[in-house]
């Protein structure tokens, strides 16, 4: 399945509206007084300035963002913040429309987890695709060349082939448990996981054992090597690690 197209952060997006956080939200520093987005008031969930985005391939890939950010921008249920979401990923949600031709458009689905709206029992894939598009949005695709074109059966070959040099680690894993924030479950593809910024380094120190050395197989190699880069990118960034699979 194709990849959603990727979006460049606008800096001439509108103005605040002065939406409040909650109560049960942390205290965050005010921005300026021209803020980039509707949340004037709330630094951490500010889009990241990605500049141009990672191509991005079907498949795996890896998204950094700050896990706290994706949550907190779900937990404000702003209306004036989904509308901005809505029209500035509109290209976005309009090829979720043209992929899978269903009758209620991806942009309902968007302002029901940004608004906490009930959700749909149908097509709920949707929901998952609408996180995916978040999570571009407040964070930064990364390359996927060592997990692209890939059925899910190559999660499990380089796992195996992992495991024969001497190292355990199980590469599904980075798709399963969900994105890192309370959305509902996709009753199909998008697989997600994520890696917590404390998780990150015990994740490389795995995938850095000497013992992976031995393993001659090339696309193995990058594909192990793709993974590592995500981490150190993100750990390099202060970020937290999502994963998409579909």
């Amino acid at each position: 399945m194709g990849s959603i197209a990727s979006q460049t952060q606008d800096s001439n997006s509108p103005n605040a509206s002065g939406c409040a956080l909650t109560s049960h939200m942390r205290t965050i520093t005010a921005l300026d007084s021209t803020p980039t987005t509707p949340l004037q008031h709330h630094r951490a969930v500010q889009p990241i300035d990605a500049g141009r985005a990672a191509p991005r391939r079907a498949g795996q890939y890896g998204v950094r963002i700050r896990l706290d950010a994706l949550r907190d921008v779900l937990a404000l249920r702003d209306e004036s913040l989904a509308a901005w979401v809505v029209e500035h990923c509109g290209p976005d949600l309009t090829e979720l429309d043209e992929w899978f031709e269903t009758e209620r458009p991806a942009a309902d689905y968007m302002a029901d987890l940004m608004l906490g709206r009930p959700h749909a029992n149908e097509n709920a894939h949707l929901y998952g695709y609408c996180v995916k598009v978040l999570c571009e949005l407040w964070g930064a695709p990364m390359a996927n060349d060592g997990w692209w074109g890939m059925r899910y059966g190559w999660f499990d070959a380089v796992t195996k082939t992992v495991a024969q040099a001497g190292v355990t680690y199980d590469f599904t894993d980075l798709i399963i448990g969900g994105p890192g924030a309370d959305v509902p479950p996709p009753d199909d593809f998008p697989a997600m996981g994520h890696i917590t910024r404390d998780d990150l380094q015990a994740h490389l120190d795995l995938l850095s054992a000497p013992e992976l050395a031995r393993i001659d197989d090339q696309d193995v190699v990058t594909a192990v090597e793709q993974v590592r880069s995500w981490l150190r990118e993100c750990r390099r960034e202060d970020t937290d690690l999502v994963c998409f699979y579909h």
